[in-house]
């Protein structure tokens, strides 16, 4: 097979995969999950025209590691190593699905292009109900305010009925380290919470606008204000949005 063969191979079997996670993960964009799969492929062709050591683990993994921090902007460590694990369990998942079903040697590139496109068809499915059963309840939220820029994910918590005073809008309570940079510095009102491990007061401010990214773009939500917590939320959410963002879940 001529080098140009074996790339535009390889190109259509990572691209299967990387859109796959990417989209099932929630951080497709076209563009850069083409490019991020034409490097993969060239990657491959590396590894087939010299094996050691680019078929080596500890370079597998370095590759793994950056096409999930190229997919995963902007980088996030916890999303970043979440895609590195689903992106190298697809693979091994999908390569020895492969060869079991199909013996070394005794099909063609053709079969096995169907065979993998099958497996991926396969997989997104997979994870698409996965991300449904344990994310249904999460959405991935761009904060504007004063020119800067925010994004983080955010648990909708039906149980969180904060409301701002004044205005009678609802309150997203996220941690201080996901805002820097976007913190204004006037335009400050209080709110008494009383359902977050004690009772108190949070500082809020309402941002200039707030997005929910879903799969088809970013859609503006309501008005709302933010609640700035100081510590830390108890279990893995650092960020509890109102019930007001269920319609937005994709």
């Amino acid at each position: 097979m001529s080098i140009e063969r074996f790339l535009a191979f390889n190109l259509l079997m990572d691209l299967s995969i990387l859109v796959a996670v990417a989209r099932c993960c929630g951080v497709f964009r076209l563009w850069r999950t083409l490019g991020t799969g034409m490097l993969c492929a060239l990657y491959g062709l590396l590894a087939a025209l010299v094996p050691h050591p680019w078929r080596d683990p500890l370079p597998q993994l370095g590759m793994l590691t950056g096409t999930a921090c190229l997919l995963n902007r902007p980088l996030d460590v916890r999303r970043t190593l979440a895609l590195t694990l689903t992106l190298g369990g697809a693979a091994m998942l999908l390569g020895g699905a492969e060869a079991l079903l199909v013996p070394r040697g005794a099909k063609s590139f053709p079969q096995a292009l169907v065979l993998h496109i099958a497996g991926t068809a396969l997989l997104h499915l997979f994870l698409n109900v996965r991300r449904r059963l344990r994310s249904e309840w999460h959405v991935s939220l761009r904060i504007d305010c004063a020119d800067q820029r925010a994004r983080f994910p955010a648990l909708i918590d039906t149980g969180n009925r904060l409301s701002e005073p004044l205005s009678g809008q609802p309150v997203l309570i996220a941690e201080a380290s996901l805002l820097k940079g976007v913190l204004p510095q006037t335009g400050w009102r209080q709110i008494a919470y009383g359902a977050l491990g004690g009772s108190g007061t949070l500082d809020c401010f309402r941002p200039d606008a707030v997005w929910v990214e879903t799969q088809r773009g970013p859609r503006r939500a309501p008005d709302l204000w933010i609640a700035v917590l100081p510590t830390r939320l108890p279990g893995s959410s650092r960020a509890l949005a109102p019930a007001e963002l269920f319609p937005f879940v994709s």
